[in-house]
């Protein structure tokens, strides 16, 4: 059911509402996510060159190892699944119900959550 709170709109579940102010007191800061993406990309860094520093692997190994690059990775963070292209809870405000300064296109991705 929507309600209107200080003409913001907003979405209440189970008494909850579902806002701007719900999403800025997460409990994950921006600087904690960007502190465990920053982590991964080095650990993939190190994955990747496996095949050049370990010979004893065998062929599927290598094939892993050299197959894992830093833009496929980012390619995996920013993929919108097409069962998230058109929720409600993700598009932009008017259509949803969280304003944007950018396009809003990649809010469904695994960044965007």
């Amino acid at each position: 059911a929507a309600s209107s709170m200080s003409g913001k709109s907003a979405v209440t579940t189970n008494g909850k509402l579902f806002s701007p102010e719900t999403v800025a007191s997460s409990s994950k800061s921006f600087l904690e996510v960007l502190h465990i993406l920053t982590l991964q990309v080095h650990t993939l860094e190190e994955c990747s060159g496996l095949h050049k520093q370990l010979p004893f692997l065998d062929h599927e190994q290598k094939a892993l190892s050299s197959g894992v690059n830093i833009d496929s990775y980012l390619k995996q963070l920013l993929h919108v699944p097409r069962s998230l292209v058109n929720v409600w809870a993700l598009q932009c405000a008017p259509d949803g119900p969280l304003p944007s300064d950018g396009s809003g296109e990649n809010r469904g991705s695994v960044l965007g959550l």
